[in-house]
């Protein structure tokens, strides 16, 4: 996708400027789908996160002026948050839009589509697990929300809306940039947060994924939550939450192959 490769290019040029840069865009999985390239259903939400010293900055990267109005619009659904910027990208160029004035930042932007290979399925997918648990994840993530508008806390979501999200058939699943499920104010605090849905009070995550969350604390911590369900799925009973620390985990592994972290020495209950 070009706009992919555009906004890869432009957040590289962050990264030469000695930025810390988290991608927050869609990344397809795949060197070419036809579902992704008619899909209108994407979510819109801030294309990257900037971070220099102690300033942070959630960006939009957009390639039409049309798009100006649909920016200010969550700007202004999501004032929780303060630091925005946006940033417009034309013919090899891109600027800052401030003050409905255009700021000229480089005019050396040039996006390569990359091409990569295909690899190997997951545990999940070959023994066609997949759909089961992203159906899972989404109930989770669906009641977590469902949570945070009851008692008025502020977020916003960071899921892209993808065809990717019910595909078990990526040619490269590591590609697809894999984010926390949103950004939630606490007490005053920004936090990254995840939803993850269990039968019981199995307290556990990936090992692989808890690596990935220390790696978001550089921008803001990372609050996991769980969600109890009765065994139909038809009841969240209870909610807990983890905050992602650098600390040593009991681990086990699992039947799928994947190493987990018990994280249940370290954990609130808040439903």
């Amino acid at each position: 996708m070009l706009s992919q490769a555009i906004k890869q290019e432009i957040s590289n040029y962050f990264k030469k400027q000695n930025y810390q840069v988290l991608d927050l865009f869609y990344k397809m999985p795949c060197n070419f789908c036809i579902t992704v390239e008619n899909w209108d259903k994407f979510d819109f939400f801030p294309d990257i996160l900037l971070k220099k010293d102690s300033t942070f900055n959630f960006c939009f990267i957009i390639l039409s002026e049309k798009e100006i109005f649909k920016c200010n619009e969550f700007i202004k659904e999501h004032s929780f948050i303060q630091n925005y910027k946006i940033y417009f990208y034309k013919d090899n160029a891109f600027y800052e839009y401030y003050n409905e004035k255009y700021i000229l930042i480089s005019k050396d932007i040039n996006p390569l589509i990359e091409k990569f290979n295909s690899v190997a399925k997951t545990y999940k997918s070959k023994n066609d697990k997949f759909a089961e648990v992203r159906q899972m994840g989404k109930l989770g993530e669906d009641k977590l929300i469902n949570y945070f508008k009851q008692t008025n806390k502020k977020h916003f979501n960071l899921n892209f809306n993808a065809p990717c999200d019910t595909c078990s058939e990526p040619e490269n699943w590591k590609k697809f940039n894999k984010l926390p499920d949103g950004i939630l104010l606490e007490t005053g605090k920004i936090f990254f947060f995840e939803a993850k849905s269990k039968k019981n009070r199995l307290f556990i995550i990936n090992e692989r994924d808890y690596k990935e969350y220390l790696d978001k604390n550089i921008f803001f911590p990372v609050r996991v939550f769980f969600l109890i369900f009765d065994y139909n799925l038809s009841k969240c009973k209870e909610i807990f939450y983890h905050d992602v620390i650098k600390k040593d985990y009991p681990t086990s592994k699992q039947k799928d192959g994947n190493i987990t972290l018990d994280v249940s020495s370290n954990i609130i209950q808040i439903q």
